[in-house]
C-alpha cells in the first residue's frame, strides 16, 4: 500500500444538502481510524453551490470541478486517477458511515493480493432495507441483478461485483481495468460491468458486513431525472451490459432472442421503457463494439452462464 493508505472519493452533483448533512461526519469517522487519509470531491458542474461550500468549509480537501456534468462513471474515473492512496473508498454524497471498520477492510486487502473490491454492509435508514443486489440472474431473456439467496454470517464471501454508491477499490487494479466504462453513462450497470471485468481478469470482489454504511438510495437520481428517463436508462444499460458480455452462441443469448419481440410488444402496451431503452441501446452500437473489443485484453472469456451459476443467483427462466 502507498504511504497515503486511503483516499476517499466522493462524486457530487447538485447535492449541497447531502454534503452538509453527511460529509462532516464522514470525515470525522474516517480520520478517527485513518488520520493520514485524503479526501477528493469530484463535482459534476453543480449549480447549487456545493463546490463553494467545500472550498469555504474544507479548504484542505482536494476539489476537482468538471466544466460540465460527465456523470458518475467518468467522474469516478477522474477522482480515482487523482488519488494518491492505493486503497480508495468511492462514495455518493447521500452516504454516511454507520461503523467504518477500516482495520478489517485493510487486513482483507493486505492478505489477498488479488482482491479488487469490497462491498460493505449498506442499508437505507428510511426503511432498513439492505443493498445486496450483487448477483446476476436471467429472467425471460433479460439479465438483472438480484440479492443472493443466502450470505454466510461472519464471513467475507466472494461476489461478482460491488455497487458504486459505497465501495472500496484497490486503485492499481481499477486503473489496470480501465475504470468504469463510459458507455453506461449517465448511471446504472457500470459497477456490474466493472466487477465482471475484474472476475474475467482473475481478480476478486468480496462482501464485508463488518463495515457498515447508510445510504439514502436514489435520492440524487430522483431529484435530477424523471422516473420515465430513469427506467429507460436502466433498460438501455442492462441491454448494453448483456450485449457486451454475452456470447452470441450462448444459452442466455438464445433466450434473449426468444423473448425479445414479446418484451417489445408488452412494453409498447405499458410504459414503453423497454422499447425506449432498446432503441437507445441500438444507438450506441459503435461504442458497444469498442467496449467488446476491449474485453479481449482481459484474458479468457467468462460466460454469463458461468457467473450466474458460480454465484448462486439461479438459472434461466
Amino acid at each position: 500500500m502507498n504511504e497515503m493508505i486511503l483516499s476517499v472519493v466522493v462524486i457530487n452533483f447538485n447535492s449541497l444538502g447531502e454534503l452538509r448533512s453527511n460529509f462532516p461526519g464522514l470525515r470525522r469517522a474516517v480520520q478517527a481510524e485513518v488520520p493520514e487519509s485524503e479526501f477528493i470531491i469530484v463535482d459534476n458542474a453543480s449549480t447549487d453551490g456545493g463546490a463553494t461550500y467545500m472550498r469555504d468549509h474544507f479548504p484542505d480537501v482536494i476539489l476537482h470541478v468538471e466544466p460540465k456534468n460527465v456523470f458518475f462513471g467518468p467522474a469516478a474515473n477522474r477522482g480515482i486517477a487523482l488519488a494518491r492512496g492505493e486503497l480508495v473508498l468511492l462514495l455518493n454524497p447521500d452516504v454516511a458511515i454507520d461503523r467504518f471498520g477500516f482495520r478489517e477492510v485493510l487486513d482483507r486487502f493486505r492478505g489477498e493480493p488479488r482482491l479488487f473490491s469490497i462491498h460493505p454492509h449498506v442499508h437505507d435508514p428510511r426503511d432498513g432495507s439492505e443493498e445486496r443486489l450483487f448477483s446476476l440472474a436471467m429472467r425471460r431473456g433479460n439479465v438483472d441483478v438480484r440479492a443472493p439467496e443466502a450470505i454466510p454470517a461472519g464471513e467475507a464471501p466472494e461476489i461478482p461485483f460491488v455497487t458504486g454508491g459505497a465501495a472500496f477499490f484497490r486503485r492499481s487494479i481499477f486503473l489496470e481495468l480501465g475504470g468504469f466504462d463510459p458507455v453506461f453513462s449517465p448511471f446504472y450497470w457500470e459497477d456490474v460491468d466493472l466487477g465482471i471485468r475484474a472476475v474475467r481478469s482473475g481478480f476478486v470482489n468480496r462482501f464485508l458486513p463488518s463495515s457498515r454504511f447508510l445510504h439514502w438510495h436514489s435520492t440524487i437520481i430522483a431529484r435530477n431525472h424523471g422516473q420515465r428517463e430513469v427506467k429507460s436508462v436502466y433498460e438501455r444499460n442492462r441491454l448494453l451490459f448483456f450485449y457486451k458480455h454475452a456470447s452470441r452462441f450462448s444459452l442466455p443469448f438464445f433466450f434473449h432472442l426468444v423473448w425479445l419481440v414479446p418484451r417489445l410488444i408488452h412494453s409498447l402496451a405499458s410504459d414503453r421503457s423497454f422499447v425506449s431503452g432498446f432503441f437507445a441501446c441500438r444507438g450506441k452500437r459503435r461504442e458497444l463494439r469498442i467496449s467488446r473489443r476491449a474485453l479481449t485484453s482481459l484474458g479468457p472469456p467468462v460466460s454469463l452462464s458461468s457467473v450466474i451459476s458460480r454465484f448462486g443467483a439461479g438459472g434461466h427462466e
